[in-house]
């Protein structure tokens, strides 16, 4: 059986000591957080903003000022090599 639970101990085989990261998100939560930064940005920019956030939110957050009328550009910058790892395998 698959993990059901935010801190599993097995895969998907049921092999324990194998799990794969398991990552539990709420939401609700990152939602409302989200929707607060959105409405912050929008009541202190005049003409351009800079938003800096966390991988998982650039396009999430974009979408919301989309829909709000403003022009958007979502960038978003993961230093692989500090993180000991190559996204492109050389």
């Amino acid at each position: 059986m698959c993990c059901k639970y935010d801190r599993c101990r097995e895969d998907c085989s049921g092999v324990a000591g194998r799990a794969l990261p398991v990552h539990r998100w709420v939401v609700a939560e990152i939602e409302k957080r989200e929707q607060i930064w959105v409405d912050r940005l929008i009541e202190r920019t005049v003409a351009k903003g800079l938003l800096i956030c966390g991988l998982y939110h650039p396009f999430s957050v974009a979408a919301k000022l989309l829909n709000r009328g403003f022009e958007v550009e979502a960038r978003t910058y993961v230093p692989w090599n500090k993180l000991g790892l190559n996204p492109r395998g050389k």
